[in-house]
């Protein structure tokens, strides 16, 4: 069996990159990891490397695969996603499961999500572990797919910082996911 665990990056600030508090957060965070780590792997946003690094890794890839949403995919639906999260007064990604354009954007991104992840696995020995720090709106797509479930309520909900899901896989297949929810 491999684990890759994949988690949110935490708390940012106006620009981009972990804010003071979030690298705090991740600190604290880094202490319900599993640890014993084949892998650090982060997108190649500021937030997620950092975020890697307030858990106290150093060396990290960085994988185009495990970034956040296509934003190219989802800007022309903008207008019906502002509008609808208005009116029901809704998270952006609650709305983007709610909007049927933006849905199927979001289902397609978590099964190549998912894929990566099991592609992963294979680069991994037997009893291999691995870390990803992504993004919301990725880890939740992904965790669907993998449970084959269609709503965010079946998982508890958006992942919050630094929160996300340990996938459990076996000759590339998974077999269990469990979700991470922290309170600290």
């Amino acid at each position: 069996m491999k684990v890759i665990e994949v988690r949110r990056h935490s708390l940012r600030d106006k620009e981009g990159n972990l804010s003071e508090e979030g690298r705090k957060f991740a600190q604290k965070a880094a202490l319900t990891l599993e640890g014993n780590y084949n892998k650090i792997i982060s997108s190649p946003s500021a937030r997620t490397i950092q975020t890697a690094e307030a858990f106290g890794f150093k060396n990290i890839e960085k994988d185009d695969r495990f970034s956040g949403l296509p934003s190219e995919k989802i800007t022309p639906h903008e207008g019906r996603v502002e509008e609808t999260r208005t009116a029901k007064n809704l998270t952006l990604l609650q709305t983007y499961y709610e909007v049927p354009e933006t849905r199927s954007i979001l289902e397609e991104w978590g099964k190549n999500f998912l894929q990566s992840i099991i592609s992963l696995s294979k680069e991994l020995a037997d009893g291999g572990r691995a870390l990803i720090v992504s993004h919301s709106g990725s880890i939740e797509p992904a965790t669907l797919a993998a449970l084959n479930k269609s709503s965010l309520n079946e998982i508890g909900g958006q992942f919050s910082e630094c929160e996300g899901a340990k996938f459990f896989i076996d000759a590339g297949i998974v077999r269990r996911v469990d979700i991470i929810r922290l309170s600290l």
